[in-house]
């Protein structure tokens, strides 16, 4: 009998087991509608952020560790003061409210204006001339529209009379689309408008409409110069997919986009990674999200890479057809346990584990904060990362209740120990990433663009799509001026040989041809507010 059967009191077995059965079942049942409930009501009117509150618990090594950030906050400061001896008083105050910061302009666009007053008034009621004894500036910040000036090319024509032979004519001029009418700053006008500040192409349209004071260009016409442009970038993004696709270190995420296709609208996956030193990312569009595409995205890694990635099994496939290492991401395991604890159940017990997951990224951020190499980074990781990793074991191992799949409680602590040997690559080596949340970062520049245009036209254009936002995102990441570097690398692609190297025209490989070899300096897109 299951209490599905039971319609009255008459139905409720004589049978102590039976009924403490039925008693626990509808326990279960209770307890998982109102995570449910509870969740539900999260998603609707809750915080999102997954920050906890201050609740650090210390035990040996949370005191270690607070030693040792003391002692690095100590050389800091006599750093900062040669020659005068360190002393800290420790005072309680009261957080101030953040500032909202100042308007930043510029210097060298300010000009400067003098307003005077009328001669009448620069004379004294006692005879005198007045002088002046003091400024009062005030900058005012003025908006000057874009400007449009379509110019007509006329190519003379000469040719001998009599011998009817030798006919000359001037070169044309060089575009980026040979033949085009639009000019190269436009072009990017219109690619960096839809792709960087993810304007719909109707938008685009009436905005040069209106700046230009009567030009008007078809959608068409604008997504005919999108196609172009990517035929023109295409070698470009094939270097930079090989590149991400052969370092020791990647990371791989996908997410969905609906795309139109034989009339219909069908959700297709763009597949997004990072290269492990967070230069390169690259987009990928198909149609699915099955181990095939998993693989063909990941085609030409070589046996041994890391991958890290979270629970998808879609690249399972491709782990095993090119040998890669397995890891699993910190983030999406903390986020379970996140869950469980905004559930409600067993929240001691889970506060606990965020402690310890807690502490895992406070290493991390001592490491970046001293700017440590890899090897340090690695050996700061051996000494007190692996012992974390062996407590929250135990935590796992031992939860002190009866751990039930069906609780979010119970899944956080299945989760973990499903995935714990991917969870601990990251103490094999200092240059290994903890988590995933950079290239979930970067998927963030894609879901602002689908919140605004909604989906793409066709599959071809979401392959240009993932085109023009590897190069984008790639620029961001190493602090590249965009406008410039598309202006530039694409009047050069207009006179370069199809067969011809494109290495100094990558986003990188252009930075350093400009730089003397310099690396551009590492940026982080959408940083955390930690």
């Amino acid at each position: 009998m299951i209490s599905i059967d039971i319609r009255s009191k008459k139905d409720l077995p004589r049978d102590v087991d039976k009924l403490q059965a039925i008693s626990w079942e509808l326990a279960l049942a209770y307890q998982k509608l109102t995570e449910k409930y509870n969740k539900l009501l999260r998603q609707m009117y809750g915080k999102s952020s997954e920050k906890l509150a201050d609740t650090t618990e210390l035990d040996a090594l949370q005191v270690e560790m607070d030693a040792l950030l003391g002692q690095v906050a100590a050389v800091e400061q006599q750093q900062s003061q040669p020659g005068e001896q360190a002393s800290v008083e420790v005072t309680s105050y009261k957080r101030r409210r953040k500032h909202p910061g100042r308007n930043a302009i510029p210097e060298e666009l300010i000009t400067e204006e003098i307003v005077d007053i009328p001669d009448s008034e620069k004379a004294c009621d006692c005879g005198r001339d007045k002088v002046v004894i003091d400024r009062k500036s005030h900058v005012v910040v003025k908006r000057i529209p874009a400007s449009y000036k379509a110019t007509r090319f006329v190519r003379l024509v000469y040719a001998c009379p009599h011998c009817k032979d030798g006919v000359s004519v001037a070169e044309p001029h060089v575009l980026p689309i040979a033949k085009g009418l639009a000019d190269v700053e436009l072009l990017v006008f219109v690619i960096l408008s839809k792709y960087l500040y993810h304007l719909p192409l109707y938008r685009i349209q009436r905005q040069i409409f209106h700046e230009s004071g009567g030009i008007w260009f078809t959608r068409s016409t604008l997504a005919s110069w999108v196609g172009q442009v990517c035929g023109l970038l295409e070698r470009i993004y094939s270097s930079l997919l090989e590149q991400y696709r052969s370092h020791s270190v990647k990371h791989a995420d996908e997410s969905p986009l609906q795309v139109k296709c034989d009339g219909h609208y069908r959700q297709g996956y763009m597949w997004v990674g990072l290269s492990g030193d967070g230069r390169i990312a690259v987009f990928l569009y198909d149609n699915h999200r099955s181990g095939k595409a998993a693989c063909r995205f990941l085609s030409g890694s070589h046996e041994g890479d890391y991958l890290m990635r979270d629970d998808c099994p879609s690249y399972n496939r491709a782990i095993a057809e090119y040998k890669l290492i397995d890891m699993r991401c910190m983030v999406h395991i903390r986020r379970k346990f996140i869950d469980a604890k905004k559930a409600g159940y067993h929240t001691e017990y889970i506060q606990k584990v965020l402690v310890k997951i807690g502490q895992l990224y406070r290493i991390e951020r001592l490491a970046t904060k001293l700017n440590l190499p890899a090897q340090k980074r690695g050996e700061l990781r051996l000494r007190y990362s692996a012992k974390i990793m062996s407590q929250i074991k135990t935590l796992l191992e031992n939860p002190g209740f009866p751990v039930l799949p069906q609780n979010d409680a119970g899944i956080a602590i299945n989760y973990f120990l499903k995935n714990w040997t991917g969870a601990c690559r990251f103490l094999e080596s200092g240059d290994l990433p903890i988590d995933n949340s950079s290239d979930e970062r970067i998927i963030r520049h894609l879901a602002i663009g689908r919140n605004n245009w909604g989906q793409a036209g066709s599959p071809e254009g979401a392959q240009r799509m993932a085109m023009l936002y590897t190069l984008i995102v790639t620029c961001k990441l190493n602090g590249i001026d965009i406008h410039e570097y598309f202006r530039d690398v694409l009047m050069r692609l207009a006179i370069r040989p199809p067969g011809a190297d494109i290495s100094d025209l990558t986003p990188i490989g252009w930075h350093k041809a400009r730089n003397n070899g310099q690396m551009p300096e590492l940026k982080q897109i959408y940083p955390s507010k930690d």
